[in-house]
């Protein structure tokens, strides 16, 4: 379209002034449910990666370009590396990285041990080692109260007034299936099995630790080496540490990790974390609640403005409807899972 030729006419030039380098060539990728991302082949023979972010309140290039030069200054290989900050492009020109994605169903001890050893090493880098500010994460949680209110805010968008903005397709799924019921039902027995202290127990900005936040098999690659490079930092920041952990097994492209193969991450992960015990005890509550999350994460994808996000970065070949009726029938399957367990 004439628009984006116009978009990449500026964003040449000022990758030229910002990073020296003359771009030859260019193309535009898939697989970005939020952005648009374009390879870019240099003159000097670098391959750089423009991200350019859908503009909303999330701030997503201060995150991401944020999150990443603070590792890389710590001496992280395991992530792309940030070349330029174009603000008034609302694009973060980052580093290429070769490799592939390997799916969750694909995974062996050994891509599992380095997942594990990538977030201990993450969890090693404290507020007091980054001199650059840093938000904290989208959607972080520092309490179990914190989860539930995060969790409780996602049905609240199926309520009242903004209901009526929602398609047909999921109007319908929300009356036949009693989706937002059955969560609050499992919500309200966890907290019954919860004091309040411990609910409300809330982690000190010490015990605070770096998150890329969304972070699932489709957010890494893999190099012909075997080492890992984990991508999408756009919703990153600080967090507690325990709730990408866990969020990682509810994670949507996390379901062909067996139960087994998540018992020998923790095992992984535990032999070399950095976090004290009072820290990770609470390792069992934020997952159990992470699977409830992760139900009304589908949900929170039929909204009207993750629709637009969906259509933005995917172009022509955005289907809503096949969108809808792949997340209904993932909802269902996670509902039915928990049915007969109390979380």
């Amino acid at each position: 379209m004439q628009d984006t030729e116009m978009d990449l006419h500026v964003l040449f030039r000022a990758i030229h002034d910002s990073v020296g380098a003359n771009c030859v060539a260019v193309q535009q990728l898939s697989g970005g449910s939020n952005n648009r991302l374009y390879r870019i082949e240099t003159r000097e023979g670098r391959s750089l990666l423009a991200k350019k972010y859908f503009n909303d309140n999330r701030s997503r290039l201060v995150r991401e370009y944020g999150v990443l030069t603070a590792l890389c200054k710590r001496g992280f290989n395991e992530v792309p590396k940030p070349c330029a900050r174009l603000d008034e492009l609302n694009t973060g020109v980052y580093s290429f990285v070769h490799g592939r994605h390997i799916d969750s169903f694909d995974f062996t001890r050994d891509h599992i041990t380095k997942i594990a050893n990538f977030l201990a090493k993450m969890h090693d880098v404290t507020r007091a080692d980054v001199s650059l500010e840093v938000p904290m994460g989208f959607m972080s949680a520092r309490s179990l109260s914190e989860v539930i209110a995060l969790i409780r805010g996602r049905i609240e968008l199926f309520k009242g007034e903004e209901s009526k903005a929602l398609s047909v397709m999921v109007q319908d799924f929300l009356t036949e299936a009693s989706v937002l019921d059955t969560v609050e039902s499992l919500l309200e027995g966890f907290i019954q099995r919860h004091n309040r202290d411990r609910l409300n127990r809330r982690l000190p900005d010490a015990d605070l630790r770096l998150s890329p936040i969304d972070f699932g098999a489709h957010n890494m690659l893999w190099r012909t080496d075997g080492s890992l490079v984990v991508l999408d930092f756009e919703y990153g920041g600080w967090d507690h540490p325990l709730h990408v952990i866990d969020d990682f097994f509810a994670h949507d492209k996390s379901q062909g990790i067996t139960s087994e193969d998540e018992e020998f991450f923790v095992t992984e992960y535990l032999r070399q974390s950095p976090l004290s015990e009072t820290v990770l005890c609470e390792l069992d509550d934020y997952r159990h609640l992470s699977q409830l999350d992760w139900i009304m994460v589908y949900m929170s994808s039929m909204l009207p403005d993750k629709l637009a996000r969906l259509a933005y970065a995917k172009g022509a070949t955005y289907n809503e409807e096949a969108h809808i009726e792949r997340q209904i029938k993932k909802i269902r399957e996670r509902i039915s899972r928990l049915s007969s367990v109390a979380v």
